[in-house]
């Protein structure tokens, strides 16, 4: 999901914000971002953990996303102000650099709020059931599912 959140922003640098100079150091974005994301996604299933206890799964979403996304963007929001700044350089390798990973960090927010919720969702209701403490149960589904463990 992380690396996916790569097209969308290099159509957003090309297009929208019409950056012809892709240079090198763009690619140190990858590392950037793959920390960026992982934090996030960290975020978002810890405050899904912490209300395991929530019966409704509909609820327990809600109350995870409300407060996730809250934590996320404050911090993608600050990165991106961040690298903003760097898009005013004389360098084209710097400013492009931060455009290219201000619409990174973006992209990544939106991907985070949207898409990682979506498969929390599916691992809820369809895998979990059939694979709880250990992978190899995956494929010997057990008709009960054990609660979920602290």
């Amino acid at each position: 999901q992380i690396l996916l959140t790569f097209i969308p922003s290099i159509i957003c640098f090309s297009y929208v914000f019409q950056q012809e100079y892709f240079g090198v150091l763009n690619l140190v974005a990858v590392y950037i971002i793959i920390g960026i994301g992982v934090a996030n996604l960290f975020v978002f299933s810890d405050q899904y953990h912490n209300f395991r206890f929530e019966k409704n799964f509909t609820l327990r979403m809600q109350k995870a996303w409300n407060v996730a996304a809250a934590a996320s963007f404050a911090t993608s929001i600050t990165t991106c102000i961040s690298f903003i700044s760097n898009s005013m350089s004389v360098f084209p390798a710097v400013s492009s650099f931060g455009i290219f990973s201000a619409s990174l960090v973006t992209m990544n927010y939106f991907a985070v709020i949207s898409f990682f919720p979506a498969v929390i969702s599916v691992y809820h209701n369809k895998i979990r059931p059939c694979w709880w403490d250990h992978p190899s149960l995956l494929f010997c589904c057990k008709r009960t599912v054990p609660d979920e463990v602290e």
